[in-house]
C-alpha cells in the first residue's frame, strides 16, 4: 500500500479554520492527493476522486450532485485487501459546484464509529505518514534500502551535533543521537540530502530511552510554514520511497 500512497501524495498544507485550536494544529495538516476511489451513496455507486485529506476528514471531487448532511461509503483508493481496509463513512459538511459544471467539490468528515476507525484504509494511510506523532515513537519493522537521512540537533549552546533520523512523519520524527538529551522544546535540521536543502524544525522531545551507546528521540513537531510543509512532504516522501514493510 506504500507505493500507492506516495504516487498519489502531492504536498502538505496547513488550513486554518475560524475555532481552531493551536494546541490541536496537527488536524489542520492536510496532505493535497489523487486517489480515484469508489463511492457509495443511498445504494448508488459512485466514483471520485480523493483532493485532500487528514486526522478529521477529507474532500472529493465527483460528477454527481451531493448535499450537505449526506452519508457516503469511500472505499479504499488501493488495491490491498486487508483487516485493515475497511470503507469509511463520511458526512458532507459543504459542497461546491462551479456554475456551468457538472464537478462537484465537497468536504466531508469522518462518521465511522471510532472504534471502527482503526480497521479502516485512513486509520493505514494516517499511520504510514505519521500524522499521529506516537505512531513515530518507536522504529518502524521497515527495512530501508541503503538510505539514512542524516541531520543535526541544536544545543542550548548553539552548538549543532550530528543525528540519524530513523523515522519521518507529518508529526514528528524518531532520531538517534549520541548524547542525554532534555524533555522539552528543541530544533532539529532535517538534511541536507542529495539536492535538498535543510530544513529546520521546531518542537518538543516527548520521549527518550536509550539504545546501545546512543539514545532514541521521539520529537513531536510544532507549528509549521507552508514552506516547511512543502519540504518536509519531499522529504517524507524521500523517506518512504527507500523503505518497504517487512
Amino acid at each position: 500500500m506504500l507505493k500507492q500512497i506516495l504516487k498519489g501524495f502531492l504536498s502538505l498544507v496547513q488550513r486554518p479554520t475560524p475555532d481552531w485550536d493551536f494546541g490541536e494544529r496537527r488536524k489542520l495538516i492536510r496532505m493535497r492527493s489523487h486517489y480515484k476511489t469508489q463511492l457509495e451513496l443511498d445504494g448508488k455507486k459512485l466514483e471520485g476522486v480523493i483532493t485532500d485529506m487528514g486526522v478529521g476528514g477529507l474532500r472529493l471531487k465527483v460528477f454527481h450532485a451531493l448535499k450537505v448532511g449526506q452519508v457516503l461509503t469511500v472505499h479504499s483508493p488501493f488495491n490491498e485487501v486487508g483487516e485493515n481496509n475497511a470503507p469509511v463513512d463520511c458526512k458532507v459538511v459543504w459542497t461546491q459546484q462551479p456554475d456551468k459544471s457538472f464537478v462537484t467539490y465537497a468536504g466531508l468528515v469522518y462518521a465511522t464509529d471510532p472504534k471502527k476507525m482503526a480497521r479502516t484504509w485512513v486509520k493505514g494511510v494516517m499511520k504510514q505518514l505519521g500524522f499521529r506523532p506516537e505512531s513515530l515513537l518507536s522504529k518502524r519493522a521497515w527495512v530501508r534500502a541503503e538510505v539514512f537521512l542524516e541531520g543535526t540537533v541544536k544545543r542550548a549552546d548553539h552548538s549543532r551535533h550530528e543525528i540519524r533520523i530513523q523515522n519521518l512523519g507529518v508529526g514528528g520524527a524518531l532520531f538517534e543521537y549520541r548524547d542525554k538529551l532534555p524533555l522539552g522544546e528543541i530544533t532539529i535540521r532535517i538534511g541536507p540530502y542529495e539536492k535538498l536543502p535543510g530544513l529546520d524544525v521546531s518542537g518538543t522531545l516527548v520521549k527518550a530511552r536509550p539504545q546501545g551507546k546512543h539514545y532514541l528521540y521521539g520529537m513531536e513537531f510544532g507549528e509549521m510554514k507552508p514552506a516547511q510543509l512543502r519540504m518536509l512532504a519531499v522529504y517524507l516522501k524521500t523517506f518512504l520511497t527507500h523503505t518497504w514493510e517487512v
